[in-house]
């Protein structure tokens, strides 16, 4: 499991990527299937896939939390992974 930390304003909706195509994907494989799971207090909005890439806006959460916002994705080759991103919410 892969772990990055963000920081973003509890007014703020923003994107947050997960890239699977770096150092994950073999050649010919592809992300078939996702799934975002994140800690209570912070809004999962919405989430697409581009590509290899998983993209999910996310909003609200409290000053001075952090919440861990993980993608679960399943693979044409039949493997399921997570990356995990923690979210710090700060005041800006």
């Amino acid at each position: 499991m892969s772990f990055e930390s963000f920081a973003k304003a509890p007014h703020a909706m923003l994107d947050f990527k997960f890239n699977w195509a770096y150092g994950y994907l073999e050649d010919g494989e592809t992300i078939t299937s996702y799934s975002i799971i994140a800690d209570g207090g912070i809004t999962v909005d919405s989430s697409s896939k581009s590509g290899n890439k998983v993209i999910v806006w996310l909003s609200g959460g409290r000053v001075g939390h952090n919440y861990n916002v993980t993608c679960r994705a399943i693979t044409s080759f039949g493997r399921t992974d997570d990356k995990t991103m923690q979210i710090r919410v700060r005041q800006t």
